[in-house]
């Protein structure tokens, strides 16, 4: 394996069954996880050098450095694992679904085409999306917005296109973190729901309430990174013409909201459940979210 792309480790420790890297405890520290006989083994990577003579500048000893970014990107990682994308390319390490791809497609042809048009934004769901990029009057006036676009920069109609497609590329990972939003979302949801029910019950009533509090300002901090990048498309001209500053800015914003929703990814499974009832289920989910907002959502922290 090349170090260049994997994280092709030569020391025997890495070589330690289980072996694999992960952000640890409440401080959330980049470590190194091995199994030793019946117990779990936890070394922070910064004391992994000293511990085991490995030499800072060696191939291992950079590799580490590496892992900690990596970290940034991925839940986890183990000897052996391909470096995450984006320290590679930029590109996402992570899959999307076609439907994504479809619907930033689509948002951008009927952005284009309002922007072209003179015409307000329009609100998009997917469905709306692609009825309207398949219309024949949005598609001729998309088709002007793009001429307009290559006269005002100069650049060619063709050229347009083309970036027009690879920033609908990048666009598509927001699309499938917003769909990952809005199961964060629905907790919220859920809480509302929950809260009516224990009108009687003033303890519990008051524990969602308190969750509720440490998990709004988070939930509306992602609204707000959205919002950024839904601004991108109200000037086609400069989003277009200067594909380089675009994708750099949209995947600034992917990697921002991919690590801070990776954060929901334990919460947001303890929640697919029936909330009809108040069983024992609900309430462990209660409390276990209490937990969860008390140690990742802290009022003093900055949430995005």
């Amino acid at each position: 394996m090349d170090p260049a792309t994997h994280f092709a480790f030569e020391h025997k420790i890495f070589t330690v069954e289980g072996a694999k890297f992960l952000l640890s405890g409440s401080e959330k520290e980049p470590s190194m996880k091995v199994n030793v006989g019946e117990y779990d083994a936890v070394i922070p990577i910064d004391q992994i050098c000293d511990e085991f003579s490995i030499d800072k500048e060696s191939t291992d000893g950079k590799l580490l450095e590496t892992v900690k970014k990596g970290l940034l990107y991925v839940r986890d990682i183990r000897p052996g694992d391909t470096i995450p994308r984006e320290l590679l390319d930029g590109s996402a390490s992570w899959s999307i679904d076609d439907k994504h791809r479809s619907f930033a497609r689509n948002k951008l042809i009927v952005n284009v085409s309002n922007w072209a048009g003179k015409k307000p934004p329009t609100p998009l769901t997917p469905d709306r999306a692609a009825k309207l990029a398949e219309d024949k009057e949005v598609k001729t006036v998309y088709e002007k917005g793009v001429h307009d676009i290559s006269q005002k920069t100069s650049a060619t109609v063709g050229s347009i296109r083309s970036n027009i497609d690879k920033i609908s590329r990048e666009l598509a990972y927001i699309e499938a973190l917003g769909d990952r939003y809005q199961l964060a979302r629905k907790i919220m949801e859920k809480l509302n729901v929950i809260q009516k029910g224990y009108e009687k019950d003033q303890q519990r009533k008051g524990e969602v309430e308190r969750i509720k509090f440490l998990m709004e300002p988070p939930i509306t901090g992602f609204i707000k990174v959205f919002r950024e990048v839904e601004g991108i498309s109200s000037d086609p001209v400069s989003m277009a013409g200067n594909i380089t500053d675009t994708i750099a800015f949209v995947r600034e914003k992917r990697d921002e909201l991919h690590r801070a929703m990776m954060v929901w990814d334990e919460i947001i499974e303890v929640w697919d459940i029936d909330i009809s009832q108040r069983t024992k289920e609900v309430r462990q989910a209660m409390d276990f979210t209490y937990r969860f907002v008390a140690t990742h959502f802290p009022q003093n922290q900055d949430w995005m």
